[in-house]
């Protein structure tokens, strides 16, 4: 019996410890995390940064009323930096930024110029404030005109520092979190990733889900460039639905980027999570108010339909399956209309029905590897005849995008596409440089 008591009161007591520390802790993140302006780094596909910058800065325009003053948008090595953001609308951007890779949230910054001041600074930084207790993470360090150069030796002393607290260490395909860490001139920044990896995996598609032969964030980047572009030259009205039309769909990139994007569809609608709803200092309720917020702009958007088409049998098996997955996941919208079939685009137009409205076209046809370079040419000229031809339906105008893996073949699509306004940039893709141009029909 007095064993029984003395259990209780034990158990009693440490209940009530626990709800004091957990009270601190609250009390530490509203200081130090939800009354403070942060900064934000965002990596972007290489050469695509002003695309970056101006989703950010259209995201930006809509917090205006729930920041004192607006965050500082500006380009940096690798993407842009957001600076001077409060929590919550740091938040919004992972749940609106398309074209970003990763979205990399600084939580700490010092200085170090041997192994000591390293352990030292470490000692100040109040992990619990930022990641839960037993998290799995990812560790990336690198190092520039810095005495501690080392980078395999830095990340020994970050994994015991981590280790200490309790944080368990994986590679990044397995960790739910990333930790980065950057050393420039003896100073460095400690930044956590808010989405949790990489972006361009929306989990969208459920077949031929490692092998789209581009990623997301770059058919996200050359969707708002073109948009852009065409707006430019008044291809793209503002209102009423915009009918995209997707030839060589493949696994249905293009098209669900841009679903995405014209649709305003949130991140929040991935099946995947992200990584900032599993923070301790992420407020539930204010999060589910955000993507309920985002969702509902999205239902009363101008919608958008998608009409694709692929030749090749086992591709449009997958992307029957993958238009499927992308419908459920965002149904409630109810704003996109979705067909695919089957066809040679080259032989028949039944697929585009009898579609009013705005045309967006994006492209990217088979080349490379698969195709000789003359029969490359060929292809893009072909393309690009197929394009004048669909000019001349009843469109109220007709703006899109085209990959292309050289100068010969852009050039071979510019020159069939002569009535058309046009605008070209290099990327990178795959280690290699290719070609994004945006093409736009002329005013009449």
């Amino acid at each position: 019996m007095l064993q029984s008591q003395i259990q209780d009161l034990s158990s009693s007591r440490t209940h009530v410890e626990q709800n004091q520390v957990n009270k601190n802790l609250v009390r530490r993140i509203k200081r130090r995390i939800h009354a403070q302006c942060h900064n934000l780094r965002i990596h972007c596909p290489v050469g695509l940064a002003d695309a970056c910058v101006l989703e950010a800065s259209e995201i930006t325009r809509e917090l205006l009323s729930e920041q004192d003053s607006p965050p500082i948008i500006s380009n940096e090595e690798g993407g842009i930096a957001v600076k001077h953001i409060n929590y919550r609308n740091a938040l919004q951007f992972c749940l609106q930024m398309k074209t970003a890779r990763d979205i990399l949230w600084t939580i700490a910054k010092h200085r170090a110029a041997s192994r000591g001041e390293l352990s030292d600074a470490l000692k100040k930084v109040e992990w619990d404030l930022f990641l839960p207790r037993e998290t799995t993470c990812a560790l990336r360090v690198t190092s520039r005109r810095s005495r501690l150069y080392h980078e395999r030796m830095i990340a020994e002393i970050f994994e015991k520092n981590l280790k200490n607290q309790s944080f368990n260490l994986a590679d990044k395909k397995s960790a739910s979190n990333l930790i980065d860490v950057r050393f420039d001139s003896d100073h460095f920044e400690i930044a956590i990733s808010l989405s949790g990896g990489d972006l361009f995996r929306r989990g969208f598609k459920c077949k031929l889900r490692s092998s789209a032969s581009i990623k997301e964030d770059l058919v996200a980047c050359a969707t708002i460039w073109t948009e852009k572009f065409a707006r430019q030259h008044s291809a793209l009205a503002s209102t009423g639905p915009i009918n995209v039309l997707i030839p060589f769909a493949g696994s249905g990139t293009l098209g669900f980027e841009a679903a995405l994007r014209f649709a305003h569809i949130p991140l929040s609608r991935m099946p995947r999570a992200l990584a900032c709803e599993r923070l301790p200092c992420t407020p539930i309720a204010s999060f589910r108010h955000i993507c309920q917020k985002l969702e509902a702009v999205s239902a009363q958007s101008r919608g958008c339909s998608l009409r694709f088409v692929e030749i090749c049998k086992d591709q449009y098996q997958a992307l029957i399956a993958n238009t499927e997955a992308f419908g459920n996941a965002t149904h409630v919208l109810n704003n996109c209309d979705m067909t695919a079939t089957q066809a040679d685009v080259f032989i028949s137009d039944d697929w585009i029905g009898d579609l009013r409205g705005d045309a967006f076209v994006p492209l990217n046809p088979p080349y490379g590897l698969r195709l000789a370079i003359q029969d490359s040419c060929r292809l893009y000229h072909r393309t690009g005849e197929w394009v004048q031809r669909l000019s001349k339906r009843n469109f109220c105008s007709l703006s899109g995008y085209i990959f292309a893996p050289d100068t010969a073949t852009a050039q071979a699509f510019v020159e069939s596409t002569w009535n058309f306004s046009h605008q070209s940039l290099d990327v990178r893709h795959g280690g290699r440089k290719i070609q994004l141009i945006a093409f736009a029909s002329k005013k009449p």
